[in-house]
């Protein structure tokens, strides 16, 4: 899982991942909001 400030560093740092792992390797990412549980409900 990834934090982020938007979903275009998210995808960039996607690509990044994919790219690194070469042509030999077949790799499929998926990408999706999570929203923080919330706290302090009581």
């Amino acid at each position: 899982m990834l934090q982020s400030a938007s979903m275009d560093e998210v995808l960039e740092i996607t690509r990044c991942f994919l790219a690194g792992h070469g042509d030999e390797w077949r790799l499929a990412c998926e990408v999706r909001q999570v929203t923080e549980p919330c706290t302090g409900a009581g």
